[in-house]
């Protein structure tokens, strides 16, 4: 659930004026999280978009990544606690998705839920997640000068950036609610049912 931008920023110590980009993951050590293609999308940023950021993490860092982050970084270390979590997804302007392969990609949806768009790899199923122009920007899988571009057009249509927090709220009520998850799980199992059931009559 999205919570006020600003008192999210001041809770966590950010300061105002700047550009806040996300990066959450169980593990920055894991490989297939992508830290270290993050660094490059991040190395690529205009100097003027860079000194103008903060990168603010959440999860297992890793020092020897952290250190070669050209800004400066707010490291939460891991959150297991919805509402820290949602305190930091509200806070950043977007989450930057640097994995290299996702199953289903639950740190974007969340980011969704709570009105943050994504900025992504096409990988998995984020890309039935990040849709171009509703919920994020999709880049070239494991390009990073075309993440970073996408990064920086991000920043720069701060109409569209508005717009893009506003349509992420609206998919995640109309598609992702807990009501509507449990309607299709029932739908599933019911179905089921049936068919056994059915399939037992002589």
């Amino acid at each position: 659930m999205p919570l006020d931008q600003q008192e999210c920023r001041r809770e966590l110590g950010i300061p105002e004026g700047k550009n806040v980009i996300l990066f959450a993951a169980e593990s920055m050590l894991r490989p297939l999280k992508g830290a270290d293609l993050l660094v490059d999308v991040l190395r690529f940023l205009p100097e003027e978009v860079r000194k103008n950021s903060v990168l603010l993490l959440f999860g297992q860092s890793s020092p020897e990544i952290v250190n070669q982050v050209p800004m400066p970084v707010v490291d939460l270390g891991y959150l297991d606690c919805d509402r820290k979590k949602a305190v930091a997804y509200s806070a950043a302007d977007l989450l930057l998705n640097t994995s290299r392969a996702e199953a289903f990609g639950l740190v974007v949806l969340e980011s969704i839920a709570c009105g943050t768009p994504v900025v992504s790899f096409g990988v998995g199923g984020v890309r039935e997640l990040v849709r171009t122009g509703i919920t994020g920007l999709l880049a070239k899988l494991n390009d990073t000068r075309d993440l970073t571009a996408l990064t920086v057009e991000f920043f720069t249509n701060k109409e569209r950036a508005v717009e893009l927090a506003s349509q992420c709220r609206k998919v995640a009520l109309a598609e992702y609610s807990i009501t509507l998850q449990v309607q299709r799980y029932r739908k599933v199992y019911q179905l089921e049912i049936e068919r056994h059931q059915a399939a037992r009559i002589p």
